[in-house]
């Protein structure tokens, strides 16, 4: 074998690795497990063969493992683990799921699954990977993760290493429509059925500027055996043209949605008694009765839930703050309302100088950001507010890291390969509600501003005009 062919195929069986090493991090099923291990065990075997053969390994680009594709994975793996930590329920989606796998009548095509936002659709994505190792891709909008290209690179990479498939690179053209993605599907599926891909937050993803395509170039048409399950908002109208799909409706009304809210609460109780217990004798209830409110006040949001049981947990919501458990704000919105209303009365003289600005922008930009790129940012908007305070107003890197400690319950972190600690807003929802309550055009305005400050001249053209 020639030197070019061993380099392709060591780089092959790296690559694979590294796919296996991802699933077995992610996986919860311990059968799964064992054969990840096992075929580890072989890429590790093969590689080291290839290298003795090899008097130099230092030579190529990985088809997976690329500085942009260890950041997708991670970016994944963080998102799936947070949403499955606490994962409970939702046996009524996976049975309708596994109800439209098995249906003649439906050899293959789409199984949307719909609801509000919160409600729960990423958690079902995420349980879904770990349990069965599906190939999958997550839209997180708030990081910037949502083109068709990043979708048809790590979907197509994602297959090619799982079902060993014939290809060291992907062909130029495959991320610009998804006719390379359906010939895999063909490929994959005259071998082996059923063919499951996973999809989250398809309301995320960018339009395409083809106004016939579909969002993520999703193909119309799927071979026999090949499933989509895709997760989306009820009210989204994301132009999804296709000739087979199924709706699943995960309405917050259902009584198997609140019966899964409850047992949610009621583990969560469970596992937090120490600082739960108490906390609830302070408001004068029973266990259940506390268990009946929440479930009530939530509306059947489990982010509602999620973030309600914490701030109870750490005393941030008491029987001080709100006298009677029927007085908590009702719904994910009014959760959001209370809490801005909340640290701006706690904060009073700090909120908007500080706490105001350096939120309402982590809001509007399109990918995680350091705490030093947010500086930049805020000394522009308390130049302009200084001027209008008529006082100096200052700001440091310390106090835009104290004010991202502060709202940490609403910020994911995350690593760059350098080492640097990036952040975003954890969820649209709450980027919405800034838009709506708050108002966001001013902030967009002062990064612009900060970028044409930039501008050689800029800054003294303006002071003259």
């Amino acid at each position: 074998m020639s030197r070019e062919k061993l380099e392709k195929a060591k780089s092959k069986w790296e690559e694979k690795l590294a796919y296996f090493q991802y699933q077995l991090s992610i996986t919860a099923s311990a059968n799964q497990k064992f054969e990840l291990q096992e075929r580890i065990k072989e890429c590790d075997t093969k590689i080291k063969e290839i290298e003795t053969k090899l008097t130099s390994s230092n030579w190529c680009k990985q088809l997976y493992v690329t500085p942009q594709h260890i950041q997708l994975t991670k970016a994944f793996q963080a998102l799936i683990e947070d949403k499955t930590k606490n994962f409970i329920g939702r046996e009524f989606i996976f049975a309708a799921i596994n109800d439209y796998l098995k249906d003649k009548d439906f050899p293959s095509g789409y199984i949307l699954i719909k609801g509000e936002p919160g409600i729960g659709k990423s958690s079902i994505i995420a349980q879904l990977v770990k349990q069965q190792g599906y190939a999958h891709h997550f839209n997180i909008a708030p990081a910037g993760i949502n083109s068709s290209r990043t979708f048809l690179e790590n979907i197509c990479k994602q297959l090619i290493i799982k079902y060993d498939l014939g290809y060291s690179s992907l062909p130029d053209k495959a991320t610009e429509n998804s006719l390379f993605l359906l010939d895999i599907l063909r490929e994959i599926a005259d071998q082996e059925t059923p063919v499951i891909i996973l999809i989250d937050a398809l309301d995320e993803a960018e339009e395409n500027s083809r106004s016939n395509a579909n969002r993520l170039y999703l193909p119309p048409d799927l071979p026999d055996g090949v499933f989509f399950i895709i997760t989306t908002r009820t009210e989204d109208d994301i132009h999804l043209n296709v000739n087979n799909s199924k709706d699943i409706y995960l309405e917050d009304d259902d009584p198997r949605n609140l019966n899964d809210v409850r047992l949610y609460i009621t583990n969560y109780v469970k596992n937090h008694k120490f600082s739960m217990l108490p906390r609830i004798e302070e408001w004068g209830v029973q266990e259940q009765q506390f268990i009946e409110a929440i479930t009530e006040r939530s509306e059947g949001n489990f982010m509602y839930i999620v973030y309600v049981l914490q701030d109870i947990k750490y005393g941030n919501i008491n029987v001080k703050t709100v006298d009677s458990i029927h007085k908590l704000p009702k719904g994910l919105e009014g959760y959001y309302k209370r809490h801005w209303d909340y640290m701006k009365k706690q904060n009073k003289e700090e909120f908007d100088p500080y706490y105001k600005p350096v939120v309402c922008t982590l809001a509007i930009v399109k990918e995680p950001v350091s705490a030093t790129k947010i500086l930049e940012w805020i000394k522009t908007y308390q130049n302009e507010l200084s001027k209008e305070l008529l006082r100096d107003i200052k700001i440091s890197l310390s106090k835009i890291k104290e004010v991202i400690k502060a709202w940490k319950q609403f910020l994911n972190e995350v690593e760059s390969l350098t080492g640097e600690h990036k952040y975003r807003i954890y969820h649209t929802s709450f980027q919405e509600f800034l838009k709506e309550e708050v108002g966001l055009t001013e902030f967009h305005e002062n990064i612009a501003q900060t970028a044409l400050n930039k501008i050689p001249g800029f800054r003294k053209s303006q002071e003259y005009n």
